[in-house]
């Protein structure tokens, strides 16, 4: 069996994004390059994601 792991980003009250729909109270993502390294390098270990459409939406909308 392989490993689970659970990686989320949520307010105390149990919402990611606010009554606005935005994330801007998620602290910024430093874009240095040793971060982005990492964020692949760990990319490369997962067979699988799962997420909500709403987030797959907006991700969709983020620059390349």
């Amino acid at each position: 069996m392989g490993k689970l792991i659970l990686y989320i980003a949520m307010s105390i009250d149990g919402y990611i994004a606010d009554a606005d729909g935005t994330m801007d109270w998620l602290p910024p993502i430093d874009q240095d390059d040793q971060t982005k390294e990492n964020y692949e390098k760990f990319l490369e270990t997962i067979s699988i994601t799962l997420m909500g459409r709403k987030t797959y939406e907006d991700i969709l909308s983020f620059p390349t």
